[in-house]
């Protein structure tokens, strides 16, 4: 049986330069309006009271603006090298406390600054969901393994290749995102 092969793993392959070009965008923690993963997800933790910074929030991420994603699939339709692979951020990178905190203060939300070790939570998200998917839980388990290790690693990226293939750098500051953000009725 061949390996699986990632999604963009297969995109990559199928480039053949001149006939059928293929490139990969790769953003990190996109977020902005029309945000249905994020945002919404840290408001249901937070109204069910089960939100807590793992190691304190202090793990520094890259994120990137929706608005800056476009203009990096935009800028890619002419400049992107066929066959590569680019990373897209806002060239900002911040501990998810800061960034999070920030992000729910445009919903008029604070959070408490109650934390969990990742050295306890990684592995407790592993039985939970081991445990929903025995007991044939429907609903979302309260944490999950991706997003115990999303917010417990630092995980900055480079865009550089981006930069000088494509020409982009982020139409929008993190600062600019947070004003843009709509008030959510979801909490």
């Amino acid at each position: 049986m061949p390996p699986v092969l990632s999604a963009e793993k297969v995109v990559l392959a199928a480039n053949i330069t001149g006939e059928f070009e293929t490139i990969a965008i790769r953003p990190r923690l996109v977020w902005g309006p029309g945000d249905t993963s994020v945002l919404p997800e840290v408001l249901k933790m937070i109204k069910a009271g089960s939100f807590r910074w793992i190691n304190g929030g202090r793990a520094v991420t890259s994120t990137t603006y929706i608005d800056n994603l476009v203009h990096a699939i935009a800028l890619s339709l002419n400049k992107a090298r066929p066959g590569e692979a680019y990373f897209i951020t806002d060239d900002e990178a911040l501990p998810f406390k800061d960034f999070l905190t920030r992000l729910l203060a445009t919903q008029g939300v604070e959070v408490s600054d109650k934390s969990v070790p990742a050295g306890l939570l990684r592995p407790l998200a592993y039985l939970i969901e081991k445990t929903w998917r025995l007991l044939g839980i429907r609903k979302a388990p309260p944490i999950t393994r991706f997003a115990a290790d999303i917010m417990s690693v630092n995980c900055t990226l480079d865009i550089s290749k981006a930069k000088q293939d494509l020409g982009y750098h982020p139409v929008i500051s993190i600062a600019q995102g947070m004003q843009a953000m709509p008030r959510l009725d979801q909490h």
